[in-house]
């Protein structure tokens, strides 16, 4: 399993200097999917648009060495709440975070490390989300 961490693009700076803090509920919220999952940044976007509210985020891949104690689900409601999971904990420090590489389609794009637009919003729809979800699960993510 692979562990990633998505935020407003206001945070990159902070976070690649200071690490992961937690909300005001003590939770770092993770989106956790399969190595081999290929979607991975459908569900990225989807989480930053959705949840979040931006049309540009940072993403990053966490070490599973920086996450402390057992995930348990979220309040989140969405279809891929299955993929959002928590962890109790203060802080994921800095050595243990590093950017998300994209698919080579997302490389190049004069953006900072990390920081990716939301793409393709009008593949939002239920019927498609319902299609990648059969895939996830499909997968066993």
């Amino acid at each position: 399993m692979k562990y990633y961490h998505v935020a407003g693009e206001s945070e990159v700076d902070k976070i690649y200097n200071n690490g992961i803090y937690a909300n005001d509920r003590n939770e770092i919220i993770l989106v956790v999917l399969k190595d081999d999952f290929l979607l991975k940044k459908f569900v990225l976007d989807m989480y930053a648009y959705e949840e979040l509210g931006v049309d540009t985020y940072c993403a990053f891949e966490i070490s599973p060495a920086g996450v402390e104690g057992p995930l348990f689900e979220t309040n989140i409601k969405s279809m891929f709440s299955g993929s959002y999971k928590a962890s109790k904990q203060p802080h994921i420090e800095s050595q243990y975070i590093k950017p998300f590489k994209g698919e080579e389609s997302y490389e190049g794009m004069g953006l900072i490390d990390g920081v990716f637009p939301v793409e393709n919003k009008d593949k939002f729809t239920d019927e498609y989300k319902h299609q990648v979800l059969e895939y996830l699960q499909e997968v066993g993510s």
